[in-house]
């Protein structure tokens, strides 16, 4: 399992404020991760400074969207 969007608690598509609220609880120890798993970027348990960081990136700038790949383009060049 990997967050689609570090800081998206519920996979909407976008970072709200509240999400980072959120995020910045589990990261002070005041939510247990549990609260947000797509806070925890990489996947260790912990939410970190750069995990807000990038989660209030998307808030502001949008989440990045997914590449779209055409199925027919070699995947090894």
């Amino acid at each position: 399992y990997r967050p689609l969007h570090v800081g998206d608690c519920d996979n909407s598509g976008e970072v709200t404020v509240d999400e980072i609220v959120t995020s910045v609880n589990v990261g002070l120890g005041a939510a247990a991760v549990s609260a947000c798993r797509e806070a925890d970027g990489n996947l260790d348990y912990a939410v970190t400074v750069d995990e807000i960081i990038t989660a209030i990136g998307a808030a502001l700038e949008g989440v990045p969207q997914p590449v779209q790949r055409d199925p027919a383009e070699a995947l090894f060049y």
